[in-house]
């Protein structure tokens, strides 16, 4: 092309459109509690930043497969090694590694019934009474007095009475409480 007395060539500049690294993030955190037989999920999970909105949230448990479905544990323990990314077409795509869902027992107390009998009678069934389960799930204990045969004079005997079983039952912490037997 010619302006004037000169001649005027145009030469071609690139153009290039790099992926966005900084306004799309991400916030995660462990999640869990007590068991309460209901799901829990990771915590504050959510696309943060200008770009957020229209973003895809993805879940990976170890080496499983990604997907839109948060994971949760509902029974007591531990879901290691989940990832969470969020990604969004022309953004980078950020991801939080290693977090976990750990749900603790519930407390159960089996508490042993005061019981009694008379002098000289034969020792009656023992019976406890069991606080804090969910779902009318069952806990397994025995009630027994471990002083039947030698502790047979009339008088009060503390604690005498003994609920016993594991402390770790299913999704429960189970803690024994002893009852007073009286001839």
């Amino acid at each position: 092309a010619r302006q004037g007395n000169y001649s005027v060539s145009y030469v071609p500049a690139d153009f290039t459109i790099r992926t966005n690294n900084e306004d799309l993030g991400l916030t995660a955190e462990n999640g869990g509690g007590e068991y309460n037989a209901n799901p829990y999920y990771l915590n504050d999970v959510k696309a943060t930043g200008k770009a957020a909105e229209g973003s895809k949230i993805e879940y990976k448990v170890g080496d499983g497969e990604w997907s839109e479905e948060a994971p949760s544990r509902t029974d007591a323990g531990t879901l290691e090694g989940i990832s969470v990314r969020v990604s969004k077409a022309g953004y980078e795509t950020v991801q939080i590694d290693g977090l976990k869902i750990e749900v603790t027992p519930k407390p159960v107390t089996v508490t042993a019934t005061d019981s009694g009998k008379l002098y000289g009678q034969a020792d009656p069934e023992f019976t406890a009474t069991v606080s804090g389960t969910l779902n009318n799930d069952k806990i397994s204990y025995t009630v027994s007095r471990p002083g039947a045969g030698t502790d047979e004079e009339v008088n009060t005997y503390e604690d005498a009475i003994v609920a016993a079983g594991e402390a770790r039952q299913g999704n429960y912490s189970v803690s024994y409480v002893p009852a007073d037997f009286t001839i």
